[in-house]
Order: structure tokens, then C-alpha cells, then sequence
């Protein structure tokens, strides 16, 4: 069977995006289809510098120290990712538990952004910390990392059923909170930084888990969230103290909580491009795994002045779901970890994710075309694809596991900065069958 190459050189702009390509004769002399198709995406050439960064804080017991190592870290993240044109805001994990009949687990703070000034401060004019054009527009007094240690340390009196993922996607829901509207913009950056001494315990509206009867649960207390929402060996653990498990994972459908591939779906659902949502997770290491008493799990880090944390199966999982960063909370110092955070989101910021694999023309380039023009109506410029020689600019893919779905990315090499307004167009030949091979 013949098959067709540079088939975008024939593709009329007119066409729609995905369609099916013209049938040929096959050896046997049957009409078969090709059923090869076309995609078609569009990016600006300079990227929207916008991003929107919401650390979700656990004020539970003991998270003291945490919270300030949290806030001592954040001029690394600063630093590390550059100019951007930023909203900073801060939620608790705090959503109660809804039966529990514990006073600190009674209310919750709804998933509503954290804004009032911790100590001798002043807070924002606002919910969230605004900082655009390279921070000459404010609406704060002051440094922002004076700002963020402003609002960002919430205390320790918050409820122990830690629900982190659940508390993120009150705030950005469409029934979201009152006092969180505008905080989320739609072409910016969407990033989520976890902050937590516990695995995440988000179970579905109507659960009965935080109830205070042990016949079904088990003590009142976070193992049930283990117990509940991990599986080691295939199996929850057991109440009972016993050897090193693993390896344990979220228990998903088979557990009592949210699974973890529904808090992806959501977050995913709030951007038109997956590479615009990325989550970092600072915790307890999922490994070692053991329970230390009855219905106790042991802690999977020790750090300084005695902290330590829960092995968060979870919360890892979800972190490594949307492609993002994971580091221990028992490290004295964050700002390490906070500066790989900031790295990660300047790297996002520049990342121009393919929605489908393309098809080689030969040996690894794709068939691809490249258009710019500047505004809907300008003058269309063809891009080459680079070939080793000099010429400027040219287009090539790169792998890049966090473009979900493809794990494809264009980069546009460029000797000067493109102008303002420029959008690229990318039409790529791809496969209908997601089993064909040359599309993996």
C-alpha cells in the first residue's frame, strides 16, 4: 500500500482539525481507508507569563515548624522561577468531618482563601497576593515573601481528617467560594503546592468515615484514612503492628475516599491544555510503610526538633499524576525543595505541549507544518522544521513526559524574541487507532 508523505502540504486551511484522510488500494485490491488524521493546534510565541499559585496548608497539630520552613523556603521559589505575572493564594486542609463530633473537625474553612494577617502585618487589599509586571504592580505593601509569611502560616488548630485535595477543589469549583472569585485566570499557569505532615483523607460527600463508631472504622483517628485509602500487597494494612509493607498505593475505587484519578480529571478539566495544571507535593515519603501500634501507622521520615510524617501514598500519586514535583517535609530546610518547585514552574511556563503524537515523515521528524502570523490577520510565515543548519527560527519535538497524552512538545528555536501577539500554528499528521505503533 502506498503511503502518503507530506500530506499536510495538501491540507486546505479550511478543513476542520481532525479529519480522515483519502482511501487507497491496498495489495489485495480492496478500498481501504488510511486512517491517518490531522490536528491542529495553536500557541502563542511568546508564552503567557501568568501564574496562579495556590498552597494548600495543613493546620493540623504540629504543623508549626512546617509552616514556617514553608515560608522560609518561599524566596527560593521566587528566585528559581523568574519573572511571572503572579496570584498567590492559601487554603487550608481543613474541610472538617462531617459526623466526626470533634470540635476542631466542626466547621471547616470551606476551601475559602486564607488572607488574614498572622502576626504584627498587614494583609493584602484582597483574598490573594497579586504581583504583575515583574512586581511593580502590587496589591501589598512591601516584599512578597514579607506578604506570603503574612498569610501563610494558619496555625495548628485545624481538623486532623487533613482533606487537601478535596479543600483544592472547593476553592477552584464552579460553587467555589464567594471570596475566591478572580483568582483563577484562564490562561495562566495553575500550580498546586501541598503542604503536609499526613496522607490526604478527601472522602466523598455522605461518607460515613469520620464517624465516631469503631465497629466498622476502627479507632477514631487518621489510620482509618490509611486503612481506608491505601492498599500494601494488594490488601489495606492491617490494625495490628507487623513488618515493612509495600508496595502501597491508593485504593482508589476499592477504598472509602475521592480516588486520586478523579482529583486529576478535575484539575486537568479547569485548562484547555494539560500542560497548563502542575502540582508539588512537600509530605511524608510513601516508603518505608508500617504500622508502629494498634491501628498507628508509623511515621515515614524523621526530621529536626522531632518532627516527622505519615507516609503520603496519595498524595505522591498525585503528585506524579499531573507531572510534578514530590519532597519530604522532615528536611530542615525547604528552601531546596521550594527552589526545585520554582524551577519546575519556570521550565511549564515555556512548554508547548502537543494534544496527539505525530507521525514521522522520516527517520524521527514529524510530519509537521509550522505557520506564525501576527494577529488573525497577518501575513502568514512558514517555520522550517531544524535540520543542523543555521537558519532561524526553526521548530523541533522533544519528549517531555509532562505533556500528558502525547508526551510531545515544540520547541521554536529563535535568534531574536518573537513579536508581540504572534500565535504559531502547528497541523501534524497523527493516527486514528491509538494502537498503531507510530504513534508511541
Amino acid at each position: 500500500m502506498t503511503t502518503p508523505t507530506r500530506i499536510l502540504r495538501r491540507v486546505r486551511p479550511a478543513l476542520v482539525t481532525t479529519m480522515a484522510l483519502a482511501g487507497c488500494l491496498s495489495p489485495s485490491g480492496l478500498d481501504l481507508p488510511i486512517t491517518d488524521k490531522v490536528f491542529e493546534q495553536k500557541f502563542a510565541a511568546e508564552p503567557d507569563r501568568g501564574v496562579d499559585l495556590l498552597f494548600v496548608v495543613d493546620d493540623s497539630d504540629g504543623m508549626a515548624e512546617e509552616q514556617a520552613a514553608l515560608v522560609a523556603g518561599f524566596p527560593s521559589l521566587m528566585r528559581a522561577m523568574g519573572t511571572a505575572d503572579l496570584r498567590v493564594g492559601v487554603i487550608s486542609s481543613d474541610l472538617g468531618a462531617p459526623g466526626s463530633r470533634l470540635a476542631e473537625c466542626d466547621r471547616g474553612d470551606r476551601g475559602a482563601l486564607q488572607a488574614a494577617p498572622r502576626g504584627n502585618c498587614r494583609a493584602p487589599s484582597g483574598r490573594f497576593l497579586i504581583s504583575l509586571d515583574a512586581g511593580t504592580r502590587t496589591n501589598f505593601e512591601g516584599d512578597l515573601a514579607d506578604a506570603f509569611a503574612c498569610i501563610a502560616p494558619l496555625g495548628t488548630g485545624g481538623c486532623g481528617f487533613e482533606q487537601h485535595l478535596a479543600s483544592a477543589r472547593r476553592a477552584l469549583d464552579q460553587d467555589q467560594p464567594i471570596e475566591n472569585d478572580g483568582f483563577l485566570r484562564p490562561q495562566a499557569l495553575l500550580t498546586l503546592v501541598v503542604l503536609a505532615d499526613e496522607d490526604d483523607c478527601s472522602a466523598p460527600e455522605g461518607s460515613e468515615i469520620y464517624e465516631p463508631a469503631t465497629s466498622r472504622f476502627g479507632p477514631q483517628r487518621s489510620f482509618r484514612c490509611n486503612e481506608f485509602g491505601h492498599l500494601c500487597g494488594g490488601g489495606p494494612p492491617p490494625r495490628s503492628p507487623g513488618a515493612v509493607l509495600g508496595p502501597c498505593q491508593p485504593a482508589e475505587q476499592a477504598g472509602a475516599l475521592v480516588p486520586i484519578a478523579d482529583y486529576v480529571r478535575f484539575f486537568r478539566s479547569l485548562k484547555e491544555r494539560a500542560d497548563r495544571v502542575m502540582a508539588a507535593v512537600i509530605a511524608g515519603p510513601p516508603t518505608p510503610y508500617a504500622v508502629a501500634g494498634q491501628a498507628q501507622i508509623a511515621p515515614s521520615c524523621q526530621g529536626p526538633a522531632g518532627r516527622s510524617a505519615a507516609p503520603a501514598v496519595r498524595l505522591k500519586a498525585f503528585a506524579d499524576a499531573l507531572g510534578g514535583q514530590f519532597a519530604s517535609v522532615c528536611d530542615g530546610d525547604l528552601a531546596p525543595a521550594m527552589g526545585q518547585i520554582g524551577e519546575a514552574i519556570r521550565r511549564q511556563l515555556s512548554t508547548s505541549c502537543l494534544s496527539a503524537h505525530p507521525i514521522p515523515l522520516v527517520g524521527t521528524v514529524p510530519d509537521c507544518d509550522v505557520v506564525e502570523r501576527l494577529g488573525a490577520f497577518g501575513r502568514p510565515t512558514h517555520i522550517p522544521a531544524c535540520d543542523g543548519s543555521a537558519l532561524r527560527p526553526c521548530w523541533r519535538t522533544v519528549k517531555n513526559q509532562r505533556c500528558a497524552g502525547s508526551s510531545t512538545e515544540l520547541q521554536i528555536e529563535r535568534r531574536e524574541p518573537a513579536q508581540p501577539g504572534a500565535i504559531d500554528t502547528l497541523r501534524c499528521r497523527t493516527c486514528a487507532n491509538p494502537n498503531d505503533a507510530r504513534c508511541h
